[in-house]
C-alpha cells in the first residue's frame, strides 16, 4: 500500500506550477524536487569534498553533464523539423541522435524516475519553454508542439552556417554570404524552394 502524505493547498498549487501539463503526476514533481535538493544540499556538498580530494576526471572519465539550457535550441529545432510537433517518443529518439556527440557518461546516469539525466534535462527545459510561451500548454498527453510564438522564434533563429562564400536570390533579391556566416532558418526554408544547393551550409553547433 502506498503511503499517503497530506499537503496544504498552497503547497499543492506550488507543485502544479512546476509540472509539465498533462504529463506529470504528483510523484514526478516530488521526485524532481528531491533531485534538485540532492544537488543543492547533500550530494552537491559530498561531490565538492570528493573533488577536492581526488584529481579531476580526464577525457576517459564520466565528465560533466551538459547544462540544461544547452538543450533549449536543439529541442526547438527538433520540433521545427518535425513540422511543429511530435510525440515524446520520436522527439527523444531524434534528440538523442542529435545530442550524442555532446553528451558525457554523466548525462546517461539515471535519475529517480529512471530516465537518463539528459532526457530529464530536456523535459525540464520543455517545461520552461511552455512557461515562456514558445511551446503549447494545451497539447495532448505525450505530444509536444511549438506555439505560434515558438514557430516564429525558431523560423527567425539562426540555424545554419555557410561553409563557403556563395550568393542566392530570394524574391528577386541577391543575398551574399561569407564563409562562416550565420543563415536564418526562415531564409533557408524559403531558398530551398528556389533550388539552391543545401551542401553550401551546415547545421550550426549548439556551442555557437
Amino acid at each position: 500500500m502506498m503511503p499517503v502524505i497530506r499537503i496544504s493547498q498552497n503547497t499543492w498549487d506550488r507543485l502544479k506550477t512546476h509540472a509539465i501539463p498533462l504529463e506529470d503526476s504528483p510523484d514526478d514533481i516530488v521526485n524532481r524536487a528531491l533531485d534538485a535538493l540532492d544537488v543543492s544540499m547533500g550530494r552537491h556538498r559530498i561531490q565538492t569534498e570528493m573533488a577536492a580530494q581526488k584529481p579531476a576526471l580526464n577525457a576517459s572519465g564520466r565528465g560533466k553533464k551538459l547544462p540544461q539550457r544547452d538543450f533549449r535550441l536543439p529541442l526547438l529545432e527538433t520540433l521545427y523539423e518535425l513540422g511543429g510537433g511530435g510525440s515524446t517518443h520520436e522527439i527523444r529518439a531524434l534528440m538523442e541522435t542529435e545530442m550524442k556527440p555532446h553528451l558525457n557518461p554523466a548525462d546517461y546516469e539515471p535519475v529517480s524516475s529512471g530516465d537518463p539525466r539528459w532526457w530529464n534535462a530536456v523535459c525540464w527545459e520543455r517545461n520552461g519553454l511552455v512557461k515562456d510561451g514558445l511551446l503549447r500548454a494545451d497539447s495532448q498527453r505525450g505530444v509536444w508542439e511549438l506555439s505560434d510564438k515558438g514557430i516564429d522564434f525558431i523560423a527567425k533563429e539562426v540555424g545554419y552556417v555557410a561553409i563557403m562564400p556563395f550568393e542566392i536570390r530570394v524574391d528577386g533579391k541577391k543575398i551574399a554570404f561569407k564563409k562562416g556566416q550565420d543563415i536564418p532558418m526562415s531564409l533557408l526554408d524559403k531558398s530551398v524552394s528556389e533550388g539552391w544547393n543545401k551542401k553550401l551550409v551546415k547545421k550550426r553547433s549548439i556551442s555557437c
